[in-house]
Parts: C-alpha cells; sequence; structure tokens
C-alpha cells in the first residue's frame, strides 16, 4: 500500500486506510523534515522524500517521479491511496496514464479482494452508485474523506526516509503567477454537522441568522449552487454539490 498527498493533514486518514486495507504502508511525502517524522509517527514502514515543496514545480509535476518508484515494487499488486484534491486528481490521472493502471475517483467504499481492488463511487453528479473492480497489476484510487478513523501518531516510532530524484515529466506544467484565493477555505466533506441554505434565504443578510445557528449546533454552513454562483452571495466552497463538496 502506497499513499500520498501534498496535505499533512490527509495522511493520518490515508495510512489508516492503508493498514486497513493491507499489511505495510509506504508513505510518499512531499515537505519537510518534520511531515517525514510524521508519517513514521502514523505508522508508515516506509517513507519516500520528494524533497520540501518548492514553488517551481507543480505537484502534478511529480508524476513520472511517483510511477518510476511504483513500478519497482516488488510482491503484490501496488495500490496507491490519494486524497480527492484537485491535485491530487490530477497527480492520479497522470500516473495512471504512464503506468496503465486503473483508476477510480471519489471512491466511498473499497475493499482487496482476490488481489484485486473493489470500489464504490458516486456518479450522475450523486444519483447513482457505482461498483468497479480494478484489475491492473497496479491500481490508483483518490478516497474520499471520512471513510476511515484518522490514525493517531506514535511519537515513538521513527524511521529513514528514502530520498526519491526528481523525474522531470513530459510536457510539465509551468507556473506562471500565483494568486491568493479569497475567503475561507471549508471541506465540507469532514464537517459532522451541515446546514444548507437556497433560495429560501430572502437576501445576503438573512445569512447571518443561519451563521448563528450553525454556532450553536456546531455545523459548518453551506448552500445551493444557486447562492454560491448566482448569488454569489457564500464562496463555492460552500457549495453543497458532488463536484464542489469534495475539494
Amino acid at each position: 500500500m502506497w499513499v500520498f498527498s501534498d496535505a499533512a493533514s490527509s495522511y493520518p486518514e490515508l495510512i489508516a486506510a492503508g493498514q486497513q486495507l493491507g499489511e505495510t504502508v509506504t508513505a510518499i511525502v512531499l515537505g519537510s523534515p518534520d511531515d517525514i517524522a510524521n508519517a513514521f509517527a502514523l505508522g508508515a514502514g516506509a517513507v519516500y522524500h520528494l524533497g520540501d515543496k518548492n514553488d517551481t514545480i507543480m505537484v502534478e509535476d511529480y508524476d513520472a517521479t511517483i510511477a518510476s518508484a511504483l513500478s519497482r515494487a516488488e510482491g503484490p499488486p501496488t495500490l496507491l491511496l490519494l486524497d480527492t484534491s484537485k491535485r491530487s486528481k490530477a497527480l492520479a490521472a497522470k500516473i495512471s496514464g504512464l503506468l496503465d493502471a486503473g483508476l477510480i475517483n471519489d471512491v466511498t467504499d473499497i475493499s482487496i479482494e482476490n488481489q484485486s481492488v473493489k470500489a464504490s463511487h458516486m456518479m450522475y453528479g450523486g444519483l447513482a452508485l457505482a461498483e468497479e473492480n480494478i484489475h491492473s497489476k497496479i491500481a490508483v484510487v483518490t478516497l474520499s474523506a471520512g471513510l476511515f478513523t484518522p490514525q493517531l501518531a506514535d511519537v515513538t516510532k521513527s524511521g529513514q526516509a528514502q530520498i526519491l530524484p526528481f523525474v522531470p515529466p513530459v510536457g510539465g506544467i509551468q507556473c506562471k503567477e500565483r494568486r491568493v484565493k479569497q475567503g475561507n477555505r471549508v471541506n465540507l466533506n469532514k464537517a459532522t454537522r451541515v446546514i444548507g441554505i437556497g433560495r429560501g434565504i430572502a437576501s445576503q443578510s438573512d445569512i447571518d441568522m443561519v451563521a448563528q445557528l450553525c454556532g450553536v449546533l456546531g455545523a459548518e454552513l453551506g448552500c445551493s449552487r444557486p447562492i454560491a454562483e448566482g448569488e454569489k452571495w457564500m464562496d463555492r466552497d460552500r457549495y453543497i454539490g458532488r463536484f464542489r463538496c469534495d475539494d
């Protein structure tokens, strides 16, 4: 089992998933020595280090580097688990193409049966549930948040990371400019409660009343597509919909 995310906050659940689905978890880490130590503390049996985060290299451009490591893996079929961020999905698709590996995104249930990956995911905008199997030697899956109980760190666990030399991708992505996104980021998938509003809200000022209710109930505030994209009263991160809440 292999896991990767460019967000350290995703490793507790990814490593927990890897441990439940297999015996040994190998974590690929892009970050600082503290991130490496955290991966070992969470239970990774081995850690490969891509180096510190680099503004000149896009996360998606580590596809050839990670694919090279996966192709050298020995033993039973290999499964790579990633989170469902936009960058992880783009990276997963590129790795899948390089290795001719089966890929399933936004997985809501997963198991290993007869050395094949069996996974469920929503389709048709959440109107249906599909079950699929991956029979290729290497499988790539992006896991929806909340499927596995996050692993607790044990600081007594440690290890020595191995360096993964960067393999330049074919047709890499060049970053021309970075802009700070306005508004507060929120992941509705990780919320225990969500209160949603729609066109029943008469004016933008009424949102404050619902926000106060969220504070009392310990809930996140979500909204319908017209509120986020039509009225633009709330950030798109709070849009309750299949293709907004997963990012």
